[in-house]
């Protein structure tokens, strides 16, 4: 009952519909359950300003049970109207939820419940920030991606065991990452209102599939993530996305070479130009200041280091400052022919994949360009 003099809540609602269906008997437990599931999932802190409690039983209800995922406003299908009103659409679809007497009503909060704790556990791992076990979940929310749980939990099938859970967390979380990373690579937005409906189709398609089914399921491509092709240039737009991206670069090198360390776990961390803003340095190849920074700004003249370096040696040129580049990550080292002896992690993986680093004695266009190219490889090779 409402004495609070405010309208009831969708939740509320819901919580109404399903406990005025189960016997009395059973409905303190029933009660006690879906309240505490519900205190539990209003403690998770979203990224963004949605609450945790709604958007669960959106991708839920969505992700499990909806047909048809048409997204016109005007539409009443079963997409629409599960954002607009899910308590309705519940007790609307009963039969086809299979809900018909009491007891179907205490299992069907026994599956919520169990769902909560998957979209629970998620959240809990991406606050945890554990990048070596999880490392695609943790880059695909730095990527700002709010679809991600959505399309895990579709995949989880009620009553999957934990290590069922976790291993179906890393291969779709992986799958995304490449979806997210390709896009970002050609400019293509990775945003919910870009790839929504798309997710919520894999959503349908994935439902309860066991890891085998699934892996193979994705390794088709149902995203479609475009060639990497052209260049990646920074701008005001994408300067986070291309952050996340070159720290996901950086760490496959670093991972593959038993040398592990996520950038993004540290703090104050930021693009590095290779090359200084200083373009009467460069007049021999480039004609104009809009073309050098046009060229500057292109992936293969980028790194991620913390912010102190960039402002203790940011304004050096090249051969001083590859000095320094010894001392950060993976990705900075490669620049600097130190790298390439005693370090057997690195080597072997250099060796197994082909992939062509190389030092520089200086940085030219052409080096930028090289630099580019070994971007694009060590993504396609870790693909692949």
């Amino acid at each position: 009952m409402n004495d609070r003099g405010l309208s009831l809540t969708q939740i509320e609602m819901l919580r109404s519909y399903l406990l005025a269906n189960i016997d009395a008997d059973a409905r303190p437990k029933a009660m006690d359950k879906f309240d505490r599931l519900i205190r539990e999932l209003s403690q998770i802190k979203l990224s963004s300003k949605s609450k945790a409690e709604f958007e669960f039983f959106k991708m839920y209800l969505r992700g499990h049970h909806a047909e048809d995922l048409s997204q016109s406003k005007t539409y009443s299908s079963d997409f629409t109207r599960i954002g607009k009103e899910f308590h309705r659409w519940v007790s609307d679809n009963a039969k086809q939820l299979g809900l018909i007497k009491s007891a179907d009503y205490v299992a069907f909060i026994d599956r919520i419940e169990f769902f909560a704790r998957v979209y629970q556990k998620i959240n809990t791992m991406i606050q945890a920030r554990d990048t070596r076990n999880y490392l695609y979940l943790i880059v695909n929310s730095d990527y700002g991606f709010t679809m991600q749980p959505a399309v895990i939990m579709s995949a989880v099938q009620y009553g999957d065991s934990e290590s069922e859970i976790n291993e179906k967390i890393r291969i779709v979380s992986k799958y995304l990452t490449k979806v997210l990373t390709f896009r970002v690579w050609n400019h293509w937005q990775i945003s919910q209102s870009a790839l929504e409906a798309k997710s919520y189709e894999l959503c349908k398609a994935i439902r309860g599939m066991n890891c085998k089914a699934l892996k193979a399921h994705l390794d088709t491509d149902p995203l479609q993530a475009p060639p990497l092709e052209g260049t990646p240039t920074l701008n005001q737009q994408n300067r986070w996305r291309l952050t996340v991206m070159l720290s996901l670069i950086t760490e496959i090198v670093a991972a593959n070479s038993n040398q592990p360390d996520y950038p993004l776990n540290h703090p104050n961390i930021e693009i590095e130009h290779i090359w200084a803003d200083h373009f009467e340095q460069h007049t021999d190849e480039i004609q104009d200041r809009t073309e050098f920074v046009t060229v500057r700004n292109s992936i293969g003249d980028l790194l991620v280091l913390p912010k102190s370096f960039n402002a203790s040696y940011g304004d050096d040129p090249f051969e001083s400052k590859v000095q320094h580049y010894i001392e950060q990550n993976i990705l900075a080292q490669t620049l600097h022919p130190n790298k390439y002896s005693n370090n057997p992690g690195f080597l072997a993986y250099m060796t197994r994949t082909g992939i062509p680093f190389r030092p520089y004695a200086s940085f030219t266009r052409e080096s930028i360009s090289e630099r580019t190219g070994l971007y694009r490889a060590i993504l396609m090779e870790h693909w692949t």
